[in-house]
Order: structure tokens, then C-alpha cells, then sequence
């Protein structure tokens, strides 16, 4: 990108830009990164922040050390849409989603209160 920024779009410029001085503050106040990978030798994919990334990196990459990672690992990570994006993950997400909306999890987790009190 810092080579061939005219292939790049310009919002997309200007976003990375406006991150880019956020970074220049003493508390730049970006939130944290959200990461998740099978275990801490296989590669990671960024859930929220890539343009945070992207920027610190243009930028300097020492300005990773203001960013807040959170990391999420599970050998099971395979089966999730947003680290492996197939029809298997995808169905399995749609499948959890439509569960969900058709329990009611406020109800649920009054019961599991007065159960445990």
C-alpha cells in the first residue's frame, strides 16, 4: 500500500489517515484489536481493528505496541464462519442464529438464576 496507494481507494486512504494521526496522541483511544486462531503457532485472523492495524503499520510499526489485542484460541476454530468461511461453517452459523432467535435467552438466564439461588 505504501507503494501503490493510487490502486487504493481514496476513502479508504482517508480512513486509513484520520487512524494514522489518532496514533500521534498520547491515548489514542482506539479499543482493542480482536484476534482468533487455532493455537499461537498458526495464523490469526483479525475479527475487528484490521483498519487500526493497517494504519499503526503505514504509519510506524512501533505504534502496534498502543493497540490492545484480545485473543481468542480453540483447536475448534475451524468450525467457525469468520475464521474458515465455507458452506459447512456458514450452515453451521445460520443453523446457531436461527436456534437462538427462536429460544428466548432472556427468559433462559432467569431460570438458570432462580436455579441457582
Amino acid at each position: 500500500m505504501r507503494f501503490h496507494r493510487e490502486r487504493v481507494d481514496p476513502p479508504f486512504l482517508e480512513k486509513l489517515s484520520s487512524l494514522g494521526d489518532q496514533f500521534l496522541k498520547d491515548d489514542p483511544g482506539l479499543g482493542a484489536v480482536i484476534l482468533i486462531g487455532l493455537d499461537d503457532s498458526k495464523p490469526l485472523t483479525i475479527l475487528d481493528g484490521n483498519h487500526r492495524v493497517v494504519a499503526a503499520l503505514l504509519s510506524s510499526p512501533d505504534r502496534l505496541k498502543s493497540i490492545r489485542f484480545l485473543c481468542g484460541l480453540s483447536p475448534r476454530m475451524t468450525e467457525c464462519c469468520w475464521y474458515t468461511t465455507n458452506l459447512s461453517t456458514l450452515f453451521r452459523y445460520g443453523r446457531n442464529l436461527i436456534a437462538h432467535a427462536l429460544r428466548n435467552p432472556e427468559t433462559e438466564l432467569a431460570r438458570l438464576l432462580e436455579e441457582a439461588g
